[in-house]
Protein backbone atom coordinates (compact mmCIF):
# COMPACT_ATOMS: atom_id res chain seq x y z
CA UNK A 1 0.00 0.00 0.00
CA UNK A 2 1.20 3.47 -0.79
CA UNK A 3 1.00 6.41 1.59
CA UNK A 4 -1.83 7.89 -0.42
CA UNK A 5 -3.88 4.72 0.03
CA UNK A 6 -3.24 4.69 3.79
CA UNK A 7 -4.40 8.24 4.45
CA UNK A 8 -6.82 8.46 7.32
CA UNK A 9 -9.59 10.85 8.12
CA UNK A 10 -8.46 13.58 10.50
CA UNK A 11 -10.34 16.07 12.62
CA UNK A 12 -9.62 18.70 9.95
CA UNK A 13 -11.44 16.57 7.35
CA UNK A 14 -14.47 16.24 9.62
CA UNK A 15 -14.57 19.98 10.40
CA UNK A 16 -14.29 20.80 6.68
CA UNK A 17 -17.20 18.52 5.79
CA UNK A 18 -19.38 19.87 8.60
CA UNK A 19 -18.67 23.53 7.80
CA UNK A 20 -19.16 23.03 4.05
CA UNK A 21 -22.46 21.28 4.74
CA UNK A 22 -23.65 24.16 6.93
CA UNK A 23 -22.48 26.68 4.36
CA UNK A 24 -24.31 24.91 1.54
CA UNK A 25 -27.44 24.58 3.68
CA UNK A 26 -27.31 28.29 4.44
CA UNK A 27 -27.05 29.18 0.74
CA UNK A 28 -29.87 26.81 -0.22
CA UNK A 29 -32.05 28.09 2.60
CA UNK A 30 -31.39 31.66 1.50
CA UNK A 31 -32.48 30.78 -2.04
CA UNK A 32 -35.59 28.85 -1.01
CA UNK A 33 -36.96 30.65 2.05
CA UNK A 34 -37.76 34.28 1.37
CA UNK A 35 -37.83 35.25 5.06
CA UNK A 36 -34.37 33.84 5.77
CA UNK A 37 -31.76 36.58 5.64
CA UNK A 38 -28.32 35.33 6.73
CA UNK A 39 -25.81 37.80 8.18
CA UNK A 40 -23.47 39.28 5.59
CA UNK A 41 -20.45 38.04 7.51
CA UNK A 42 -21.59 34.39 7.51
CA UNK A 43 -19.81 33.45 4.27
CA UNK A 44 -16.71 35.28 5.46
CA UNK A 45 -16.74 33.26 8.67
CA UNK A 46 -17.10 30.00 6.74
CA UNK A 47 -14.23 30.97 4.43
CA UNK A 48 -12.08 31.89 7.44
CA UNK A 49 -12.60 28.40 8.84
CA UNK A 50 -12.26 26.42 5.60
CA UNK A 51 -9.32 28.29 4.02
CA UNK A 52 -6.64 27.58 6.63
CA UNK A 53 -7.81 23.99 7.14
CA UNK A 54 -7.66 23.17 3.44
CA UNK A 55 -4.31 24.96 3.13
CA UNK A 56 -2.90 22.96 6.02
CA UNK A 57 -4.09 19.68 4.51
CA UNK A 58 -2.53 20.55 1.14
CA UNK A 59 0.80 21.46 2.72
CA UNK A 60 0.81 18.24 4.75
CA UNK A 61 -0.07 16.18 1.67
CA UNK A 62 2.68 17.78 -0.39
CA UNK A 63 5.19 17.32 2.43
CA UNK A 64 4.21 13.66 2.78
CA UNK A 65 4.50 13.15 -0.99
CA UNK A 66 7.93 14.80 -1.00
CA UNK A 67 9.08 12.60 1.89
CA UNK A 68 7.80 9.54 0.03
CA UNK A 69 9.81 10.47 -3.07
CA UNK A 70 13.04 10.58 -1.04
CA UNK A 71 12.58 7.02 0.22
Amino acid sequence: MTKRERRRITLAHIVIVVVLTLWAASMILDAVVSTYDPPESLSLAFMAIIGPLVGTLIVRRDRDDADGDKS
